[in-house]
């Protein structure tokens, strides 16, 4: 019995790779000689004594499970020292004797259960009964475990157990500590594990931010290195990495195509076109009618097939002279990122005070053109909305007091305006309404008279005013390319 007791155990040893290498070699050569493993003895005999006594509950004399257990495990802890004892007695050092493993409370135990829809507390009560090992659970541990086994290994068991809830365990001094996952016990700290990704499309911060709040709580983001630190226990640690990378997809790419066209009205009406009238045949589908913020202007923005379809009634008005294209940017921009578009121009005008005989001239930057922030978010089913945040306009025109030369001081003039459309892909949104009226005066001078003061008195001045309409088409496109390049 003691000799295949000692045989198993060794071979177990071997076998788990527990032990190393030089004591693998000791217990090949060297025999152990152990004690029997011991069990309690049967009491002794009522019929030795002559004494009459009361009767009295005779205990079994039959073994439990219990008592297999132990004395299996103190059988297991001698092995374990008897092989430290030989190695000392050959001289190795202690560095070299440590084992892979070491000894665990749940080490030779062996049960049998079986729990259907048991509350998974009472479970662990009852596994406690049979090994007579405390189990101490935190307040998260709630549920219920299904499970049957006949003469399993303690520890099989018991991650059997905890699997489902995905909790965890940890040894203590003569008991078994069980808590959930994500514990904030720091008893469980030296059981994480901490690892650092680097996401390929989104922000940290916003990876972060769309994480579950049981998850978040256990990563930390940096934007400024890209980063972010995961410290959890292994299993809640690949769950986090997984989330991680479903989130971070590539957004879709969105092209914004703007078109700032000036026009004016005379030409309109020689081309007869009216961009407003829904009878025009250019215009798609009419969302309004009525002016889209301007005050004093008469506007709208109506959704018109793709933008190109334009072009050539843009380029015919260009080519005589009555249309102006100020700028026709393209931007590529993510899925729900904003999109900011400026075109403007800085322009010098001298401004002149004082008397004729001492004049003093400085001169004063104004800044004009077009600006605007688009932010394009694509639905589900493929419609696009277009949050346009601060589309300004800005003009000038020499409409201010007289100077002492005569000429009028330059007078700027903003527009802005904000929005949110929703669109089908590849239509064109257009505001309009943006009217520029310029003033110039023709001086008529009478033949003869020449330039000075009589033909100042008898000549006549003419001030002539013409009326442009200012157009700003966009158009976004989802870009089905990733190696797309704006050109």
């Amino acid at each position: 019995m003691r000799t295949r007791i000692i045989i198993i155990l060794q071979t177990w040893l071997l076998l788990s790779g527990l032990m190393p290498l030089h004591a693998q070699e000791f217990v090949r050569s060297e025999r152990l000689e152990l004690p029997d493993i011991s069990l309690p003895a049967p009491p002794p005999s009522q019929t030795q004594t002559s004494v009459p006594v009361a009767p009295s509950p005779v205990p079994s004399s039959t073994p439990t499970d219990y008592d297999y257990n132990n004395a299996a495990k103190q059988q297991f802890n001698r092995v374990f020292d008897s092989v430290y004892e030989a190695l000392d007695e050959q001289n190795i050092p202690a560095s070299q004797q440590a084992f892979a493993s070491t000894r665990h409370l749940t080490d030779g135990h062996v049960v049998s259960i079986e729990f259907i829809e048991a509350n998974i507390r009472e479970a662990f009560h009852e596994l406690g009964n049979q090994t007579r090992i405390p189990f101490i659970l935190e307040d998260a541990v709630q549920g219920f475990v299904t499970l049957k086994q006949e003469k399993a290994p303690m520890k099989k068991v018991m991650e059997m157990m905890l699997a489902a809830g995905g909790y965890r365990y940890k040894e203590m001094d003569g008991y078994i500590l069980i808590g959930a996952a994500e514990s904030a016990n720091p008893v469980f700290d030296d059981n994480k594990q901490t690892e650092v990704v680097t996401p390929a499309f989104l922000k940290p911060s916003e990876i972060l931010a769309l994480l579950s709040e049981k998850y978040a709580k256990l990563v930390k983001a940096n934007d400024d290195n890209s980063t972010l630190a995961i410290t959890a226990d292994p299993v809640v640690l690949q769950r986090i990495v997984a989330d991680i990378r479903q989130i971070d997809q590539q957004p879709e790419q969105i092209m914004l195509e703007v078109l700032v066209v000036d026009i004016s009205k005379t030409a309109k009406s020689r081309m007869g076109i009216d961009w407003w009238s829904s009878n025009s045949g250019i215009l798609a589908s009419p969302v309004n009618r009525k002016a889209i913020g301007f005050e004093g202007t008469e506007g709208s923005f109506n959704l018109l097939s793709p933008l190109n379809m334009l072009s050539l009634r843009i380029e015919s008005l260009v080519d005589i002279g009555e249309a102006k294209i100020w700028a026709a940017p393209k931007v590529l921009t993510s899925n729900g990122k904003k999109a900011n578009i400026s075109v403007k121009s800085i322009e010098t005008f001298p401004i002149v005070s004082g008397p004729q005989q001492y004049l003093q001239v400085e001169t004063k930057n104004f800044e004009s053109g077009v600006s605007m922030m688009i932010t394009p978010k694509v639905a589900s089913d493929g419609a696009i909305n277009l949050v346009i945040e601060n589309a300004q306009v800005a003009t000038i025109e020499m409409a201010g007091e007289a100077q002492t030369t005569g000429e009028r001081l330059p007078v700027l003039t903003s527009r802005a305006i904000s929005t949110n459309v929703t669109m089908q892909n590849n239509e064109t949104l257009v505001i309009g309404g943006l009217l520029d009226v310029r003033t110039s005066e023709d001086d008529k001078s009478i033949p003869g008279l020449g330039t000075g003061v009589m033909n100042h008195i008898f000549g006549t001045e003419q001030a002539k005013r013409e009326t442009r309409d200012l157009l700003i088409f966009i158009s976004p496109r989802v870009i089905k390319d990733k190696n797309l390049k704006l050109e």
